[in-house]
Protein backbone atom coordinates (compact mmCIF):
# COMPACT_ATOMS: atom_id res chain seq x y z
CA UNK A 1 0.00 0.00 0.00
CA UNK A 2 2.92 2.49 -1.23
CA UNK A 3 4.45 1.97 2.73
CA UNK A 4 8.21 1.03 2.77
CA UNK A 5 8.69 -1.53 5.16
CA UNK A 6 11.79 -3.16 6.26
CA UNK A 7 12.59 -6.81 6.08
CA UNK A 8 14.55 -8.37 9.10
CA UNK A 9 16.53 -11.84 8.40
CA UNK A 10 18.79 -14.14 9.97
CA UNK A 11 21.21 -14.50 7.34
CA UNK A 12 22.69 -17.57 8.69
CA UNK A 13 21.50 -21.00 10.83
CA UNK A 14 23.02 -19.15 14.55
CA UNK A 15 20.81 -15.85 13.92
CA UNK A 16 17.70 -18.19 14.02
CA UNK A 17 17.53 -18.12 17.67
CA UNK A 18 17.55 -13.84 18.06
CA UNK A 19 15.09 -14.45 15.25
CA UNK A 20 12.47 -16.50 17.14
CA UNK A 21 13.31 -14.54 20.54
CA UNK A 22 12.03 -11.10 18.53
CA UNK A 23 9.12 -12.91 16.52
CA UNK A 24 7.79 -14.01 20.19
CA UNK A 25 8.16 -10.64 21.60
CA UNK A 26 6.31 -9.00 18.39
CA UNK A 27 3.35 -11.71 19.33
CA UNK A 28 2.99 -10.41 22.75
CA UNK A 29 2.98 -7.12 21.79
CA UNK A 30 0.07 -7.48 19.43
CA UNK A 31 -1.63 -9.66 21.80
CA UNK A 32 -1.01 -6.55 24.24
CA UNK A 33 -2.25 -3.91 21.97
CA UNK A 34 1.59 -2.46 22.17
CA UNK A 35 1.38 0.18 19.87
CA UNK A 36 5.51 1.93 20.93
CA UNK A 37 7.04 -0.67 18.65
CA UNK A 38 6.88 -1.19 14.71
CA UNK A 39 3.94 -2.59 13.47
CA UNK A 40 4.73 -6.22 12.94
CA UNK A 41 3.45 -6.91 8.90
CA UNK A 42 4.33 -10.61 8.31
CA UNK A 43 6.66 -13.61 8.14
CA UNK A 44 9.64 -14.29 5.60
CA UNK A 45 9.57 -17.60 4.70
CA UNK A 46 12.26 -20.12 2.43
CA UNK A 47 10.60 -22.63 -0.09
CA UNK A 48 8.25 -23.58 2.89
CA UNK A 49 5.74 -21.61 5.44
CA UNK A 50 7.36 -23.74 8.49
CA UNK A 51 10.77 -22.46 7.55
CA UNK A 52 10.31 -18.85 8.84
CA UNK A 53 13.97 -16.94 8.17
CA UNK A 54 12.30 -13.31 8.74
CA UNK A 55 9.40 -10.67 9.54
CA UNK A 56 8.41 -7.72 8.00
CA UNK A 57 8.13 -4.63 10.18
CA UNK A 58 7.06 -1.14 9.93
CA UNK A 59 9.69 1.41 9.22
CA UNK A 60 9.87 4.13 11.67
CA UNK A 61 11.05 7.82 11.01
CA UNK A 62 12.70 9.73 14.10
CA UNK A 63 15.83 10.26 16.16
CA UNK A 64 17.38 8.51 18.75
CA UNK A 65 17.10 10.20 22.40
CA UNK A 66 19.20 11.79 24.88
CA UNK A 67 18.49 12.18 28.20
CA UNK A 68 16.45 14.85 27.82
CA UNK A 69 14.07 12.39 26.24
CA UNK A 70 14.69 10.25 30.23
CA UNK A 71 10.85 10.60 30.94
CA UNK A 72 9.55 9.71 27.76
CA UNK A 73 11.90 6.62 27.22
CA UNK A 74 11.10 5.34 30.86
CA UNK A 75 7.14 5.87 30.26
CA UNK A 76 8.17 3.47 27.39
CA UNK A 77 9.85 0.79 29.31
CA UNK A 78 7.72 0.66 32.07
CA UNK A 79 4.81 0.03 29.43
CA UNK A 80 6.55 -2.50 28.12
CA UNK A 81 7.97 -4.52 31.66
CA UNK A 82 4.06 -4.50 32.38
CA UNK A 83 2.90 -6.74 29.92
CA UNK A 84 6.22 -8.59 30.70
CA UNK A 85 8.69 -7.92 28.36
CA UNK A 86 12.18 -7.47 29.28
CA UNK A 87 13.86 -5.69 26.16
CA UNK A 88 17.90 -7.16 26.82
CA UNK A 89 19.50 -4.49 24.41
CA UNK A 90 17.84 -1.55 25.79
CA UNK A 91 20.67 1.01 23.81
CA UNK A 92 19.53 4.52 22.74
CA UNK A 93 19.96 3.22 19.18
CA UNK A 94 17.29 0.78 19.74
CA UNK A 95 15.08 3.40 20.91
CA UNK A 96 13.81 5.90 18.30
CA UNK A 97 11.84 9.27 19.38
CA UNK A 98 8.82 10.00 17.33
CA UNK A 99 7.16 12.94 18.09
CA UNK A 100 6.42 12.52 21.61
CA UNK A 101 6.50 9.25 21.88
CA UNK A 102 8.96 6.62 22.75
CA UNK A 103 9.13 3.46 20.38
CA UNK A 104 11.33 0.61 20.90
CA UNK A 105 12.84 -1.59 18.43
CA UNK A 106 15.27 -4.65 17.97
CA UNK A 107 13.60 -7.18 20.42
CA UNK A 108 15.96 -9.90 19.47
CA UNK A 109 17.93 -9.99 22.74
CA UNK A 110 13.90 -9.52 24.76
CA UNK A 111 13.10 -11.88 27.27
CA UNK A 112 9.36 -12.51 28.36
CA UNK A 113 8.89 -12.83 32.07
CA UNK A 114 6.35 -14.70 34.04
CA UNK A 115 4.90 -13.18 37.28
CA UNK A 116 6.51 -11.55 39.60
CA UNK A 117 10.25 -11.45 38.29
CA UNK A 118 10.70 -7.57 38.55
CA UNK A 119 14.49 -7.87 39.17
CA UNK A 120 15.50 -7.71 35.62
CA UNK A 121 12.64 -4.97 34.55
CA UNK A 122 13.85 -2.81 37.60
CA UNK A 123 18.08 -3.41 36.79
CA UNK A 124 17.42 -2.26 33.06
CA UNK A 125 15.19 0.88 33.63
CA UNK A 126 18.00 1.96 36.05
CA UNK A 127 20.29 1.48 33.40
CA UNK A 128 18.32 3.51 31.19
CA UNK A 129 19.87 6.92 32.50
CA UNK A 130 23.42 5.65 31.70
CA UNK A 131 22.30 4.30 28.05
CA UNK A 132 20.57 7.52 27.27
CA UNK A 133 23.68 9.70 28.37
CA UNK A 134 25.97 7.57 26.33
CA UNK A 135 27.50 9.19 22.99
CA UNK A 136 28.97 6.05 22.01
CA UNK A 137 28.27 4.35 18.92
CA UNK A 138 27.67 0.88 21.09
CA UNK A 139 24.22 -0.63 19.78
CA UNK A 140 24.45 0.99 16.29
CA UNK A 141 25.26 -1.28 13.44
Amino acid sequence: NDRVCVLKIARFKHELVALEKEIRAYYALMNHKFTLAPEFIGYAYEEEEDRVIGFLMEEIHGRHPDIRDLRTCQSTVQQLHSIGIIHGDLNRHNIIITGDKARLIDFEASTLQKEGHHIEARNELQKLIENLLDSSDVGLR
